[in-house]
């Protein structure tokens, strides 16, 4: 089959890494150009679609190039062979670029845990959900019960968190996680306390006592780096990072607060937490108005909660069985 004339015309998706995308058709090849724009001790994978202006979507095979571990830089090249794949293509069309990750994981007990957390802005039908990025979207969407989400101080700069979704987006039927995984419940969650939890003693008298070794089992699922030092009036400064012995990698995201703080000035009190906690959606409601979460801080271990669904937590994924 070979290749017929078609209007080339080319496009991004938006996003800060990957720019300048285009293409041409050389041969019997389309040839597919970009700059990579991240930093220096950076790789990433790429993923590649074109879309007819009739909604047609098609996902090539049969790629080479900077595709895979692509460092950054300018020029870079993809090459479909699309002789090979047999498609033909007559009209216009828009090629879309975008970077390809995969979460870690770790397995704990009998689950397997995704290591990172939750950083889609898609349902897993391909919906967008809204980015929440004012106090205002953000007081809108849980008023109007609309799935939303927003980085910590709505900056993408703290990106390496993952996003913070209110709970609507997390119970939304579209799907918040990836197909083969879904949001834990609190049983779950529990089962990974009891798989983490360490008690060499085996004897714990007081509450002060269980507390201290819920701060220990908590450095085994804080990550080994960004959390801020702990201050103790007996010992004083202490390194607040943790020793992730379990790869669970627990990061001190912090939360977004819900509309309920109309009383406080949204400027001042509008995201607490960041170095310090980490605070995670169960998919278990409690009632009607609160949800099921856990929490890690610097001076307590994994521990359950309850809040209103107002608020904007992180989310871990578990496989399914």
């Amino acid at each position: 089959m070979f290749l017929l004339f078609f209007i080339a015309a080319a496009t991004q998706l938006f996003s800060q890494t990957i720019e300048n995308v285009d293409f041409r058709a050389e041969e019997k090849t389309i040839v597919i150009s970009y700059d990579l724009l991240k930093r220096k001790d950076t790789t990433i994978n790429i993923k590649v679609y074109f879309k007819s202006d009739k909604g047609e979507v098609i996902t090539p095979k049969y790629l080479s190039g900077d595709l895979r571990n692509v460092h950054p830089g300018t020029s870079k090249q993809i090459i479909w062979d699309i002789l090979k794949e047999g498609f033909y293509l007559s009209g216009r069309f828009l090629v879309e670029i975008k970077e390809k990750r995969a979460y870690r994981t770790t397995i704990l007990g009998n689950q397997r845990w995704c290591a990172e957390n939750l950083y889609t802005s898609k349902f897993r039908n391909g919906d967008e959900i809204p980015e929440a990025k004012t106090a205002e979207q953000w007081k809108k969407a849980i008023l109007k019960r609309q799935p939303a989400w927003c980085y910590y101080n709505n900056d993408s700069k703290n990106s390496a968190f993952g996003k913070l979704y209110n709970w609507y987006a997390v119970n939304d039927k579209r799907g918040l996680a990836p197909k083969g995984w879904h949001v834990p419940s609190s049983e779950e969650w529990k089962t990974l306390k009891m798989v983490t939890y360490v008690n060499p003693s085996g004897n714990l008298q007081t509450v002060e006592q269980a507390n201290e070794m819920d701060k220990i089992n908590g450095n085994h699922l804080k990550s080994q780096t960004g959390w801020e030092p702990i201050y103790d009036p007996y010992r004083g400064k202490l390194d607040g990072n943790g020793q992730d012995t379990k790869g669970f990698s627990a990061l001190p995201g912090g939360s977004r607060l819900p509309k309920e703080y109309d009383n406080y000035d949204y400027n001042d009190l509008l995201f607490q937490g960041i170095g310090w906690q980490g605070v995670w959606w169960t998919s278990s409601e409690k009632n009607n108005n609160e949800v099921y979460i856990y929490t890690i801080s610097w001076k307590l271990g994994l521990k359950p909660w309850s809040e209103s669904k107002g608020w904007g937590y992180f989310v871990r994924c578990v496989k399914d069985k």
